[in-house]
């Protein structure tokens, strides 16, 4: 069976600014917080993997590695959130959701809400999704 994360953020505070936008701005947030382009990872025994990584992130730049990441996750309201989840499961078949309400520098009431949404106006198809 397929794990599928979620990085819940309904609404976009930010007028001016695409969901996409919003979601590439908090990967670059995550990125800095964690300095997953780092050259740390090379010297750690154990994170190979992420230094292979690291060395992408360095070669492709942040900016681009930010909007793939956008362009590949769930986020939107309630129904385009439905729809995406609706597709996958058209796509692989029964898979996992793997829900992460709190994502880069979103702040707790927030990523409270988004999961409270998620909980109340998603889960329900989500779940007669399942059959």
């Amino acid at each position: 069976m397929s794990h599928i994360g979620v990085n819940l953020g309904f609404g976009n505070l930010h007028e001016n600014l695409t969901d996409e936008q919003m979601y590439a701005g908090e990967v670059q947030i995550a990125e800095r917080h964690y300095e997953m382009a780092g050259e740390h990872f090379a010297q750690t025994g154990g994170y190979e993997r992420y230094a292979e990584t690291a060395a992408l992130l360095r070669q492709v730049g942040l900016q681009a590695a930010a909007e793939a990441a956008a362009s590949v996750a769930l986020f939107g309201t309630p129904d385009q959130l439905l729809r995406q989840v609706a597709d996958i499961k058209d796509v692989l078949g029964d898979f996992q959701l793997i829900v992460i309400p709190s994502f880069g520098g979103l702040p707790y009431d927030q990523a409270a809400a988004s999961l409270e949404l998620f909980a109340k106006e998603v889960m329900p198809g989500a779940r007669e999704l399942q059959g």
